[in-house]
């Protein structure tokens, strides 16, 4: 597990060699702290996610969405990417193709949260 740190954001990287629920571990930690720093994790290195981990990512970004945060997903593997795009729970998580891209996302303040629609 390898996480980094800036002004305004955290990045997590899930490795493939870490226990399974390390990033997990890593991303309660960094969302129950009392800090305002968004978070980006990077699944790079991840060829698939347990349906009981995407649960986990959409609690946790209700949870920080209430607290004025964000939680970026980045380099999904393809085949999670394809069943968040239809699955409704995907609307509620950003995600980013790179890590990079997320950092982007979170720097621009104009950012709106994924499940809000213009009507």
């Amino acid at each position: 597990m390898d996480t980094q740190q800036a002004d305004n954001f955290s990045v997590i990287r899930a490795q493939v060699d870490a226990p399974t629920n390390s990033w997990e571990d890593q991303l309660c930690a960094h969302s129950t702290n009392e800090s305002d720093l968004d978070i980006v994790i990077d699944f790079s290195e991840v060829r698939h996610i347990a349906a009981r981990s995407l649960g986990h990512l959409v609690r946790t970004q209700r949870e920080l969405k209430i607290k004025g945060r964000r939680l970026v997903l980045a380099c999904l593997p393809s085949a999670m990417t394809d069943i968040l795009n239809i699955n409704p729970i995907g609307k509620e998580l950003l995600i980013s193709p790179t890590v990079e891209q997320a950092v982007d996302l979170l720097t621009n303040d104009e950012i709106e949260s994924p499940d809000t629609e213009d009507s």
